[in-house]
């Protein structure tokens, strides 16, 4: 007998597209390098918490057999948060 979920299949998507969202939102939005959100040492270490996050979140989900589809997503979002505060830090 198949496992049902609380959601359904529908909900699950729709959850999963809120979190991305809120993913992207906080590395494009809140890290942005035009207008960065929080002061230098704040911003600085919060950005390598989030990568740091990213990148765990990525191994975590490709181990797994039911979020592997997810895993590109979060390294994905890693890659773009590193590639972002780079360019901020280093400045070209």
């Amino acid at each position: 007998m198949a496992e049902k979920s609380m959601f359904g299949q529908r909900g699950q998507s729709v959850v999963w597209f809120g979190v991305f969202l809120a993913c992207g939102l906080l590395v494009f939005t809140v890290f942005s390098y035009y207008f960065p959100v929080f002061a230098k040492p704040t911003d600085f270490i919060g950005r390598i918490i989030v990568m740091l996050a990213f990148l765990a979140a990525a191994l975590v989900f490709r181990r797994s057999e039911r979020y592997r589809q997810y895993w590109r997503i979060c390294f994905a979002f890693f890659t773009a948060l590193a590639a972002i505060s780079l360019d901020y830090k280093l400045g070209f």
